[in-house]
């Protein structure tokens, strides 16, 4: 039985493992479009605060240790298109720029999903930045070692939103946290969320909720953020 798994961070990753251990003869193929394998994503915000400063402390497993298991994993490789009545998946290799075909027997899709860009003039920008891979972390973190950085504006009080605030106070930042929703953290009751906007708020964290980011314009080396109301 041969296996495809797209996407081999976390998810991707972990079913593979447990494939390899239920069937041992499996043969699996891992197609991942970025850098790393099997990092644990919830640990970025605390990299680029400098919580961490050594990024392979958020990689659970390393590649090698896959291939010894017998699990063959192909990075910068993206999955272009699959045809499910041939199963077959065309891939594209991302550094050599060829496009080729793989069968499969069983196929998992474990990608996760993108960062919502913002459909608004400005979401573009130079110095709108996404957090979401590893490669998102490393980049974001050297953004925030040079000179001149002051002040951070978040978009989404959510999970990362609100560690990303934590993170950028740690790196000494005026901090402004804007969410639509009237409260930070919705999955939550509200009053944890009141607690988390309370602490936050006492850290130093401009919170600005019930308000709707409508464009980013650059004005010189700044981005200004305009909102209205939710």
């Amino acid at each position: 039985m041969k296996a495809i798994i797209i996407g081999g961070v976390a998810a991707g990753m972990s079913a593979a493992s447990k494939l390899k251990r239920t069937t041992p003869s499996a043969q699996i193929h891992v197609y991942e479009r970025g850098s790393f394998l099997s990092y644990g994503a919830c640990g970025i915000p605390y990299y680029v605060g400098g919580v961490n400063d050594d990024p392979s402390l958020l990689i659970a497993r390393s590649r090698e240790d896959f291939e010894k298991q017998g699990i063959r994993t192909f990075l910068r490789h993206e999955v272009i298109s699959l045809d499910t009545s041939r199963r077959v998946v065309l891939i594209k290799d991302l550094d050599q720029g060829q496009v080729f075909e793989d069968s499969y027997d069983k196929l998992m899709i474990a990608v996760g999903c993108d960062s919502v860009m913002l459909p608004i003039p400005g979401a573009d920008l130079p110095g709108v930045f996404y957090l979401k891979s590893m490669e998102d972390g490393l980049l974001l973190e050297k953004i925030l070692n040079l000179p001149n950085v002051r002040s951070a504006v978040i978009v989404g009080g959510g999970y990362i939103g609100v560690e990303m605030a934590e993170a950028l106070l740690e790196r000494k930042l005026s901090v402004t946290l804007i969410e639509a929703a009237d409260r930070l953290l919705t999955p939550f009751e509200p009053a944890f969320s009141g607690l988390s906007a309370q602490e936050l708020a006492r850290e130093g964290v401009q919170l600005r909720l019930g308000e709707k980011v409508s464009a980013i314009e650059a004005r010189g080396n700044e981005r200004v953020v305009h909102t209205g109301s939710a």
